[in-house]
């Protein structure tokens, strides 16, 4: 998809990146393939992401179906 977007998260000593078929228009950023042994609480990420995205955030879960 043209164009798409990317996002850049950093927490602390580590960052995240994701890119992929969005579009300018999109409503509702989902969070996914985050790793639980590093500890981060979902609601940090959530709290992280919403500094960059103004619109719904989503932290996924296994096997949640949006």
């Amino acid at each position: 998809m043209k164009p798409a977007l990317g996002y850049r998260f950093d927490f602390h000593d580590r960052s995240i990146a994701s890119s992929g078929d969005t579009t300018p228009l999109v409503k509702m950023l989902v969070l996914s393939h985050l790793t639980p042994e590093h500890g981060i609480p979902d609601a940090t990420w959530h709290r992280e992401a919403a500094k960059a995205f103004r619109g719904r955030i989503v932290v996924a879960q296994d096997l949640m179906v949006i």
